[in-house]
């Protein structure tokens, strides 16, 4: 039984190791070409930005900078933690580099989530039609706390940072 197991595995192994490599190498991209994935090997930072307006820049970490796509890249906050208190402004904007992303305008930055705390409507963002931002703030009434923040670009899944309330 026991030799029957170790065949059944190193069988299953070798299966599974032939089929990811033949995926791998010869699945075709619709435009053609091999499938890539974006790194997501971005730097993480993180800002006190109690009592300043912040600007937080939207850029790409992309498989092919020299042709980004919503395909081969991966949206990310060069601040991805930021440190807040109540009156705070803060603003999100994409990385001039990549202006042929734009945020969705409905939920291109919303407070999505809290501890221990919800957010409910005490971090209210709008989009700016001039030059396609998010203006956000923190209200009087929003509670110390961790906050998650989800950052839309059209054509991208949901990026989702925090918001440190205190």
């Amino acid at each position: 039984m026991r030799n029957t197991t170790m065949v059944t595995a190193l069988v299953a192994a070798a299966v599974f190791g032939v089929g990811g490599y033949l995926v791998g190498t010869q699945f075709k991209a619709q435009e053609g070409g091999p499938v890539r994935l974006a790194k997501k090997d971005h730097p993480h930072g993180a800002k006190d930005c109690k009592g300043q307006n912040c600007t937080i820049t939207i850029t790409f970490d992309c498989d092919d900078p020299n042709h980004p796509t919503a395909a081969t890249c991966f949206p990310y906050p060069d601040l991805e933690a930021i440190l807040v208190g109540s009156g705070d402004n803060f603003t999100f904007k994409i990385d001039p580099h990549f202006n042929q992303f734009k945020f969705d305008q409905t939920t291109g930055i919303q407070v999505t989530a809290g501890f221990p705390n919800q957010p409910g409507n005490n971090f209210p963002c709008t989009y700016q039609q001039g030059n396609g931002n998010f203006n956000c703030s923190v209200l009087a009434s929003a509670q110390p706390g961790l906050y998650k923040y989800a950052i839309q670009i059209q054509g991208f899944t949901l990026v989702d940072p925090w918001i440190v309330n205190g």
